[in-house]
């Protein structure tokens, strides 16, 4: 029986697109460098009679650790059939914990260290920013030196008018306004500094020793969670609708919550064992009608991450965006904003 079950359900590990619900069983974890031991555990699986198990890098899934092996011996499993699996495998006296695990498309096994994608790194040349140059909301430089990153933010607004400054968090250098605009501006506002205001973001860029911020981001969904290996971390969103606004004949509009805090293992006193500590890197109940979008960057090094926070929406007589950038320790959890 418990061959049938699981020949069953390692086929769908070919299925193109994962279920909303989609669950696995991890059989074992480990360091990418023991791709060795994952092997292992995946050959112990299938040496007890079970038809499927493979390594796989956590890279490849959404919902899972990132930054580490996985031997999986049920992929894309509804919990119903994952439970039964891992009930079935603990019996057999192996390992077996029940994940959500939603695949990026089909991820293929990983059976050599060649298999392995190379992990992210920066570059080496220096981020260079010229007079004249047009810049966009969004984080676009990273100093190891200061551990901090350079972003533009702001807002803008049909009734509240523009404004953007590049901010440094993490640095304590001072901000670089260098958009403000009146209210009831239709036209788009260029978003080119001025000669004083470019030479003092070079200036800083320089100082600090930045380096272009190339690494490609996580995406954090309403009501989800991320979470990453090294350092022990998690973010997680919460988002509830609270009330509607306006006025049924003019039009109307939800209003939201939102709750965006990130989980750290942080060392305990001395004699004492790592705990959890939990910082809110922002909290709102004043989000109307809008269509928000967070982005999160892992630092290569282990230790630090940065939060993109980018909105738009739109009410009765007026809409607009904002940005805000925020760089998170994954020491001590601790959060430095830019806004």
């Amino acid at each position: 029986m418990r061959m049938v079950v699981l020949l069953a359900l390692g086929a769908s590990l070919v299925a193109e697109t994962a279920r909303a619900d989609s669950w696995c069983v991890v059989v074992a974890s480990v360091p990418y460098a023991g791709l060795d031991a994952a092997l292992a555990s995946a050959a112990a699986v299938k040496a007890a009679g079970y038809a499927w198990a493979a390594v796989y890098d956590t890279r490849s899934f959404t919902t899972l650790d990132w930054g580490e092996l996985v031997t999986i011996a049920v992929l894309d499993a509804t919990a119903e059939q994952a439970a039964a699996a891992a009930k079935a495998l603990k019996k057999a006296r192996l390992p077996a914990v029940l994940r959500r695990c939603a695949p990026e498309d089909s991820p293929s096994p990983i059976l050599k260290n060649a298999d392995i994608a190379p992990l992210p790194t920066l570059p080496s040349a220096p981020a260079v920013f010229e007079q004249g140059q047009e810049l966009d909301y969004g984080c676009f430089a990273w100093s190891e030196p200061r551990a901090s990153v350079a972003c533009v933010v702001g807002a803008m607004s049909i009734q509240g008018g523009a404004r953007a400054s590049v901010v440094y968090p993490g640095s304590g250098s001072e901000a670089v306004e260098f958009v403000s605009a009146e209210p009831l501006i239709l036209d788009p506002v260029p978003m080119v500094p001025n000669a004083a205001d470019a030479a003092a973001i070079r200036r800083e860029l320089e100082r600090g020793g930045y380096v272009p911020l190339t690494l490609e981001h996580r995406k954090l969904t309403p009501n989800t969670e991320l979470r990453w290996v090294e350092p022990r971390l998690s973010l997680t969103w919460k988002r509830k609708e609270i009330r509607w606004e306006g006025h049924p004949e003019s039009g109307e509009w939800p209003v939201y919550s939102d709750r965006v805090a990130v989980t750290c293992r942080v060392p305990g006193r001395k004699g004492v064992k790592p705990r959890a500590k939990t910082t809110v890197v922002f909290a709102t109940r004043d989000a109307e009608n809008d269509e928000p979008n967070i982005m999160v960057y892992a630092i290569p090094g282990g230790r630090y991450f940065v939060l993109l926070y980018h909105t738009s929406w739109g009410i009765e007589g007026n809409s607009g965006g904002s940005t805000r950038a925020y760089r998170m320790d994954g020491r001590d959890c601790s959060v430095v904003s830019g806004r």
